[in-house]
């Protein structure tokens, strides 16, 4: 965290950048206390607020190609979700 405090800084990154990939890294942390994760896999916040790392709105796809699949609207299965959820 003090690395993207210090870019911020420095001007590289706004303060909404740094929020969404400390975002990212929070959702990957969480979704890790219950699915082994794999470098090559992406977490989804499926109501599209990366600040929103609950569980139920968390999905695991198996590439950035699904993940991007997903956000043009085709239907492609996630490889994890919280065991009881279904979504239509």
């Amino acid at each position: 965290m003090a690395d993207l405090v210090e870019l911020y800084s420095v001007g590289q990154f706004t303060m909404e950048e740094i929020e969404r990939l400390v975002g990212i890294r929070l959702a990957r942390a969480v979704v890790a206390q219950h699915y082994p994760l794999t470098r090559e896999q992406v977490v989804h916040h499926v109501d599209g607020n990366q600040r929103n790392n609950d569980l139920v709105n968390l999905e695991v796809y198996a590439s950035q190609a699904d993940h991007m699949a997903v956000h043009h609207g085709q239907a492609v299965e996630p490889v994890w979700r919280l065991a009881g959820l279904n979504r239509t």
